[in-house]
């Protein structure tokens, strides 16, 4: 059973509906739980937990306002994250020029940051995917445990 906290920056409320959806979905098989409001010192508090990122992307391609605290901590302040376990589900609509741009700049904080990223990120397009929570769902089902035997999470 993993740890595994979902750090969720949601705009119009997608993201949030996929995170609770893979709570609802995985909560039997790991311990998970969902944070709207992260700042670094959840990012610290538990070495063994496994960070999933969900966010969505605004229109101009940022992060949405209640994840862009975390963001800002994490490209102002460098916790030290180096060596934790993470992976990013992005959200976004393909007929924004900027699509998906939000989700890349949190990976590239991260990276930056040392985290080690367990798995591919999805990118999801809330303009040809009806159902983002069971492409998520799918995505997880199919990463996560192969991700899990490569480390100790």
């Amino acid at each position: 059973m993993a740890k595994i906290q979902m750090i969720v920056g949601s705009v119009m409320g997608t993201a949030e509906r996929v995170a609770n959806y893979l709570c609802e979905q995985y909560s039997a098989h790991h311990s998970l739980n969902v944070n709207m409001h992260a700042n670094a010192a959840d990012l610290l508090r538990d070495e063994s937990e496994f960070l999933l990122f969900c966010t969505s992307n605004t229109g101009h391609g940022d992060l949405p306002d209640n994840i862009l605290p975390l963001f800002q901590q994490l490209t102002d302040n460098s916790p030290d994250i180096a060596g934790r376990h993470y992976a990013l589900i992005n959200i976004g609509d393909s007929s924004y020029p900027t699509f998906g741009e939000a989700g890349l700049l949190l990976k590239k904080a991260l990276d930056d940051a040392d985290a080690l990223e367990l798995m591919p990120s999805l990118l999801i397009d809330t303009s040809i995917e009806r159902y983002p929570q069971k492409t998520a769902r799918d995505w997880f089902q199919n990463q996560l445990n192969t991700a899990l035997s490569k480390t100790s999470v």
